[in-house]
């Protein structure tokens, strides 16, 4: 039976292509083209934004593919895990990159109860490579105690980024310091991925807080418990604010 070549096209199903490297030795993620497989080079579904709310409290906001957490996105931990972050407690927050599910690349993660700030790569949900720890703490104290927050951070952060622990991660464990001999992260990279961490972020805080997602019908509340407004539209982004816009398209305008 010939094929109707006015019918749709079907994805190649490949599953976890747990075999394409016997499929195709020479190039494995060739033999994933035409899947929707995140390896796949040519994916057969693009990138949505998204915003979830899940059973035991965990929030995602951010890009999504296939209902996985894949790009960018912002995770705020309830009683669970997630992105492979095993090492988590409630309120805690990880913002950054992601590759299929899992905390990878560059990203903060925000201590709560710790008053820690980590700042660096991840790979595969551990802290990996070069990064920063902060301890928040002499921050978090004048707030508390009734300071303005912009005098509070200008008196702390000399005190913050002087006391903090820069180096080398492995396995999600503390390794090392800058190493000069360059076998491990010297400062100046460390400096380095500081900055492209906070590139990341500018663009993983765009897609936080939009409107029409679980996250802000669930938390954004007035105080009879009912949605609150929001003061954005999800659909007319004005000139300039495009930038703002969930997904891919406020991907394809620089923020001013």
């Amino acid at each position: 039976m010939d094929q109707d070549p006015n019918a749709p096209p079907q994805a190649k199903r490949v599953g976890k292509a747990a075999n394409a490297g016997a499929a195709n030795p020479r190039d494995p993620q060739w033999w994933l083209a035409g899947s929707v497989h995140p390896y796949a080079p040519f994916v057969g579904n693009a990138l949505k934004w998204e915003s979830y709310v899940y059973d035991d409290g965990t929030t995602y906001e951010g890009l999504m593919m296939l209902d996985v957490p894949h790009n960018k996105g912002t995770i705020v931990f309830g009683s669970g895990f997630g992105g492979g972050i095993q090492r988590s407690e409630r309120g805690d927050k990880f913002e950054g990159e992601f590759d299929t599910g899992f905390a990878h690349g560059l990203g903060q993660y925000s201590s709560t109860n710790k008053n820690k700030v980590y700042r660096g790569e991840y790979n595969v949900g551990q802290r990996h490579g070069c990064g920063a720890e902060y301890d928040m703490a002499p921050y978090i104290k004048k707030v508390e105690g009734g300071a303005d927050p912009d005098a509070a951070w200008v008196e702390s952060q000399p005190d913050i980024e002087r006391k903090a622990k820069y180096g080398t991660w492995l396995r999600d464990t503390f390794f090392t310091g800058p190493d000069d001999s360059g076998r491990y992260c010297h400062m100046k990279e460390i400096k380095g991925t500081l900055q492209e961490v906070s590139e990341v972020l500018a663009k993983v805080r765009m897609f936080q807080n939009k409107p029409d997602g679980e996250v802000m019908f669930r938390f954004s509340q007035d105080a009879n418990g009912l949605p609150a407004p929001v003061m954005q539209d999800p659909l007319h982004y004005p000139h300039g604010t495009a930038f703002l816009a969930p997904g891919p398209l406020g991907q394809c305008h620089a923020v001013p």
